[in-house]
């Protein structure tokens, strides 16, 4: 900290331009915490003016009396400012100089968040928080790109409603709303000037399980990507209705809602291109409701959806139709379900999701999905393959890949009961068959220097003539420090049918691992 502060003070006094200064520091140092930045800026202004006072001053003296940094551009303090992860953040920047003091009302973007308050043992002040909020939104002197909302259910609904409305009026593009009723039993009913905004382009609104009304819709008619968490869906047509009066939307993602309400789930969309149903952490769900069987029937019609995602036990059954532009699907089974109730009506419903997404090019499933399937199957475009292996049903898994021919990129998630010797049991005709000369790259996922993955790893190495690239991708950033030297040592003690095939071993997040690969 100290020799990079001791950087940024040279370097500003040795040379007369900040604007090319502060270039440097934002796309070669990447500052983004508001401590270092406030240290820095906080160190050249007083030293600035110190040096004013000295009679051996190196910097011309302004006429004006303003600082150096007062006289940096407003796109470079701007671009400064939107670093910052937080309001509360930039506007502490106010005290920096008097350059500052208005500047973050210029900010495109606003996160308000009650639980930065609410930090035991401070008590959160209700009252102050509303007020600083109203202050906010007040003294907004531009429109605003995006603006974040949390406060929990600690404010009536009358109240948020008048916040929604002044980030309105900014013209505002992207809105994130976590709240909820203070009764439990209350429903949610957005402000009529929210369902008919013009400029609104993305909403998330996370309501902790509870229900959603809308007062005489009308549609967003700029509308591109909408997401809804933790919402009680409980009307057969409310979203259908929904969705029609979005006729831009994009990207729909419908988390952890509650949908055993509902006969039907209709999505209906022209242009939606990505649909994420994800229902996987229920746990809650199931206590509080038992298991009555959530949707009956989900039919899509979607003609240009290239992504599709389903997580956890949606619906009973599934009707595809128009869905000649997917290229991608990511199905994953609540495996709590698949222990808990027969595995027969689970497996006709994977059959009946398998039916309308056989022609995709990427595909992500468990063992679940293989298991309920009756084989042989025909994916007759896939190219990219992410799959978990698990010793009970190796069998399964096995005939699975030998009915992918083509297949160039795999993609595998071991567990740990998994046993080697099922690979190694394996005739020289199935093993030509699962290791095609297609198949050109397989990469490890959740890797983290397991001597069991590292034996599956050395059989495909040993047997896989076309293989590329072998890629290990570790989850665990302390065992990685610690262990991805040694792991890819002994991997390259291993023997290796193809002589061109490179080695990778990374750190990968769970967020861009399946997005970067498919």
């Amino acid at each position: 900290m100290l020799c990079l502060n001791l950087f940024f003070f040279f370097f500003f006094f040795f040379f007369y331009r900040p604007s090319n200064l502060f270039l440097l520091v934002l796309k070669c140092l990447k500052i983004v915490r508001l401590e270092l930045l406030m240290t820095v800026v906080m160190k050249l202004s007083l030293c600035n003016r110190l040096m004013k006072k000295s009679k051996r001053t190196h910097a011309p003296k302004r006429e004006d009396g303003d600082d150096i940094i007062s006289k940096l551009p407003d796109h470079i303090l701007l671009l400064i400012l939107s670093l910052l992860p937080t309001t509360e953040e930039v506007i502490r920047t106010r005290i920096l100089s008097t350059r500052w003091r208005h500047l973050w009302t210029s900010i495109p973007s606003l996160d308000i968040d009650y639980s930065r308050r609410h930090k035991p043992p401070k008590t959160f002040k209700k009252n102050k928080f509303k007020k600083f909020v109203f202050w906010v939104l007040a003294n907004r002197s531009f429109d605003l790109d995006s603006f974040r909302l949390c406060c929990s259910n600690y404010y009536s609904m009358s109240t948020i409603a008048q916040w929604i409305n002044i980030a309105i009026t900014r013209n505002v593009k992207q809105l994130e709303l976590r709240f909820c009723p203070r009764k439990k039993s209350e429903d949610i009913e957005l402000p009529h000037s929210l369902v008919t905004c013009g400029s609104l382009e993305i909403l998330r609104l996370f309501l902790s399980t509870h229900r959603l009304s809308m007062p005489g819709f009308i549609g967003f008619p700029a509308l591109r990507v909408l997401e809804l968490n933790n919402v009680e869906l409980f009307h057969n047509d409310f979203l259908q209705d929904f969705l029609i009066n979005c006729p831009l939307l994009e990207d729909l993602s419908l988390i952890n809602c509650l949908l055993d309400k509902l006969i039907f789930l209709v999505i209906n969309c022209p242009k939606l291109k990505n649909l994420r149903i994800d229902n996987r952490n229920k746990a809650e769900y199931l206590n509080r409701f038992e298991y009555v069987g959530l949707c009956s029937l989900v039919m899509l019609f979607c003609p240009k959806l290239v992504s599709l995602e389903f997580g956890g036990h949606i619906a009973d059954k599934f009707f595809f139709q128009s869905l000649d532009s997917l290229k991608k699907a990511v199905i994953h089974s609540e495996d709590t379900l698949l222990d808990e109730f027969t595995f027969d009506p689970i497996g006709d419903t994977i059959r009946e999701l398998y039916a309308g997404i056989s022609h995709v090019e990427s595909l992500s499933i468990s063992h679940h999905f293989v298991q309920a399937l009756h084989l042989p199957v025909s994916l007759p475009n896939l190219k990219t393959l992410e799959i978990t292996i698990d010793a009970l049903i190796m069998d399964s898994i096995i005939e699975f890949l030998k009915c992918l021919p083509d297949l160039e990129s795999l993609h595998l998630i071991v567990e740990q009961r998994f046993f080697t010797s099922r690979f190694g049991d394996l005739d020289q005709e199935d093993r030509r068959r699962i290791l095609t000369c297609h198949l050109k790259k397989i990469e490890f996922l959740e890797f983290d220097g397991e001597n069991t993955k590292l034996e599956v790893a050395a059989f495909l190495l040993a047997h896989g003539d076309a293989m590329e690239e072998m890629v290990f991708s570790w989850s665990n950033e302390a065992k990685y420090d610690a262990l991805s030297m040694e792991s890819l040592k002994k991997v390259s003690n291993f023997h290796k049918a193809s002589s061109n095939v490179k080695v990778i071993t990374l750190l990968r997040t769970d967020a861009a691992r399946f997005s970067d690969n498919m």
